[in-house]
């Protein structure tokens, strides 16, 4: 039976719902300690909670996501709906698919009420104009109409729009009304089993009897991966819809780094450019939405080794070269958790195929992910890359590839695409050569 490549490399993928998580995620703990206190004393606000999980792709935010719909769910007992923003960009109107997800929770009369609120909310996703227009001339503009026709147009549109606009008040009155009663009368079936797990992963930090009132969790990912407008209108809709309904926490995972941009440019923001303009930028837009956020931070070798040496690392333990590889490491500035899961991925995918004979090799595997134009230029010569490969420092090939090494560090000094600091990255590359 032949081996495939996912038989020894770690498939990036988000973690399910396992609350065995202390050694796959290391800021979940930390995080849960600082944001249960924040959502459980929201309940005095009398309206909803939107919370920020920043942080740069690759960082785990879908991960930390995922556990804590487990956490809630499984230990505190609250209804918990995951909700992938991307998969529902094309919906006319994607809070429907949002309540619809609710309503999977419900039981009894919840299921009707929030069937009601989805039937109104559902009228806002017609085509406004258009239909306006067709119930009044059974047709559409330019269909040969006279003034007098296009007149009643006008009137009857605007009795329309008037309609429509009570729809939205309505809409949004019984969805408020059937989402507190649901989240009221909410009982959830926990596994024992991962209920024990959370007891001993949070221990005395957080009990599920803290609260006496439940909250709804809504977990919104992936919205930094639409559309800049398509972004920007689902974020609008679930603060407009789910805000103002008490004891409902939206937990948004973004890439603040990717959403920022598009809200300047959504709403002509200033970008931070110009100096004249005394205009609010997107990092005030941000703050003045959400109510608290959260960081996500790259992992550092030095501050996450053991974590890593544990999940990432833990099949490279036999690795003769592992001390040199360590050590490099240790070095360089923090990386993305997804990063670190290439570089190792690289290794192992070389190692299998008898190319790991020598530090030198590991060396390169590193050098491609941190520097991806390397990768790139190396591809035009191999007998350069394997010299590299080979030789036991950078000096003794400056007498045969002289150019050469001054691009590849011209390369690695110009590239930010991975580290914020190329120039001070490449030089402790040098270092371990």
């Amino acid at each position: 039976m032949i081996d495939t490549p996912f038989d020894y490399m770690e498939v990036i993928k988000e973690v399910p719902r396992d609350p065995e998580l202390k050694y796959r995620i290391e800021p979940l703990r930390s995080l849960l300690i600082q944001m249960y206190p924040i959502i459980n004393d929201s309940h005095n606000l009398k309206h909803g909670l939107l919370l920020g999980i920043l942080g740069d792709w690759g960082t785990g935010k879908t991960s930390l996501l995922y556990a804590l719909e487990s956490f809630f769910e499984d230990y505190m007992g609250y209804p918990a709906v995951f909700f992938d923003a991307w998969k529902y960009q094309e919906d006319p109107h994607p809070l429907i698919s949002l309540v619809t997800k609710i309503k999977e929770k419900a039981q009894g009369r919840n299921r009707g009420n929030l069937t009601r609120a989805i039937k109104t909310i559902a009228k806002l996703a017609l085509p406004v104009v258009d239909f306006g227009l067709r119930a009044v001339t059974s047709g559409t503009v330019g269909g040969g109409y006279g003034i007098k026709d296009i007149k009643k147009v006008i009137d009857d549109t605007g009795e329309f729009f008037l309609e429509y606009s009570s729809v939205y008040e309505k809409s949004h009155r019984l969805l408020k009304e059937a989402v507190s009663k649901f989240i009221k009368t909410y009982n959830v079936t926990s596994d024992p089993h991962n209920k024990q797990n959370w007891e001993s992963f949070i221990g005395d930090a957080i009990q599920p009897g803290d609260s006496a009132e439940k909250h709804l969790i809504i977990l919104v990912d992936d919205l930094d991966r639409l559309l800049p407008g398509k972004a920007i209108r689902i974020f609008e809709l679930l603060r407009f819809y789910l805000l103002d309904i008490p004891d409902t926490v939206v937990i948004m995972a973004i890439n603040d780094r990717i959403l920022i941009p598009a809200i300047e440019k959504e709403f002509e923001l200033s970008t931070g450019g110009d100096e004249s303009k005394d205009l609010p930028g997107g990092k005030d837009f941000m703050e003045k939405v959400f109510h608290w956020t959260f960081e996500i931070p790259f992992v550092s070798w030095g501050t996450y080794g053991n974590y890593l040496q544990k999940t990432v690392f833990s099949s490279l333990e036999d690795c003769q070269f592992q001390n040199e590889m360590f050590d490099l490491f240790l070095e360089l500035d923090p990386l993305s958790y997804r990063k670190w899961v290439r570089i190792k991925n690289r290794i192992l995918s070389e190692r299998r195929n008898g190319r790991i004979n020598g530090f030198g090799d590991i060396w390169i595997c590193a050098l491609k992910e941190c520097f991806p134009s390397i990768e790139w230029f190396l591809r035009d010569f191999p007998a350069f890359e394997e010299d590299l490969r080979k030789s036991n420092s950078l000096a003794e090939l400056k007498v045969k590839y002289p150019q050469k090494l001054q691009k590849l560090a011209e390369k690695a000094t110009g590239d930010n695409s991975v580290f914020k600091r190329p120039a001070e990255n490449w030089q402790i590359f040098e270092k371990h050569r």
